[in-house]
């Protein structure tokens, strides 16, 4: 009997993040994978920070909608930043 090598799957996280611009040519995503929860917790901190500190108006409690441990969402009227994690599996 041949082993498959390749049918090993290993779960990882995925912080993505989603920015919507006033037109739809300035919309992008990306996303980082993460091998531990704690890991992807990082990675969405720091993209928070770095977007709170390049758009220091999103830092109004009014612009922010959801600031948790697993998931960011904060916008106006003009754009909007929203970060995620996602539970993923791949393949080795």
């Amino acid at each position: 009997m041949v082993k498959n090598l390749y049918s090993k799957a290993m779960e990882v996280y995925s912080v993505q993040v989603e920015y919507t611009g006033q037109r739809p040519s300035e919309d992008w995503k990306n996303h980082t994978l993460w091998s531990t929860f704690e890991g992807a917790r990082r990675g969405l901190k720091e993209e928070r920070d770095g977007i709170l500190q390049d758009k220091t108006w999103l830092k109004n409690e009014n612009c922010i909608e959801i600031d948790e441990e697993d998931h960011f969402c904060a916008g106006d009227d003009d754009e909007s930043y929203e970060i995620t994690i996602i539970k993923e599996t791949v393949h080795e």
